[in-house]
């Protein structure tokens, strides 16, 4: 968890702006909203490989921000290729992303997702962003990562990487919602 110096509408704002994520956000090669029905189309087909799920779905991807019900529980579906900092390839996986705004009006947002389908074993989150109690227009931001590529990879190394990537992660995150609320970065 951290204080974010943005609003956390505006860093609502650039969490669910999920096409752009490989932008953006570290470690990440590739990432695109995806609709159900291709979601359940990867996953019947058996694909195995992220860069197929790209080229097959990237072109049909949706815009979460078109797709947001305000003050509602609302999901989409992220593809997202993972460039782990450790010999492992072609790691991705296609997450339901559950997003809750029913206290958007208290200025709190929540997102859970959950690993649907892809080459990652396990893959989890939580993310929740609301005015800091100091701090009204700043964001008290916590995240929450259980996370496992697969693999032979030691439980130590997989805890590492993702102690390196989360405060990265909230470090662009805060810019990204700067940039978004015209603050001076």
């Amino acid at each position: 968890s951290t204080r974010l110096q943005a609003p956390p509408d505006m860093v609502w704002a650039a969490i669910l702006d999920a096409n752009k994520h490989a932008d953006v956000y570290p470690r990440i090669a590739r990432s695109f909203c995806m609709n159900e029905a291709n979601t359940l189309d990867a996953k019947n087909k058996g694909l195995r490989n992220g860069a197929t799920v790209s080229r097959l779905y990237k072109s049909q991807r949706c815009n979460p921000p078109d797709m947001e019900q305000a003050g509602q529980v609302w999901d989409y579906y992220l593809f997202q290729e993972i460039d782990y900092p450790f010999p492992l390839s072609d790691r991705w996986m296609i997450t339901k992303a559950e997003n809750d705004e029913t206290e958007s009006e208290k200025g709190i947002y929540k997102q859970q997702g959950k690993l649907i389908y892809g080459r990652q074993d396990i893959y989890e989150f939580a993310l929740e962003a609301r005015p800091h109690p100091q701090y009204p227009n700043q964001t008290y931001f916590t995240m929450y990562i259980w996370s496992d590529p697969g693999g032979l990879l030691p439980d130590w190394m997989v805890k590492k990487a993702t102690e390196y990537i989360a405060p990265r992660f909230m470090e662009i995150l805060e810019r990204e919602a700067q940039k978004r609320a015209g603050l001076p970065l």
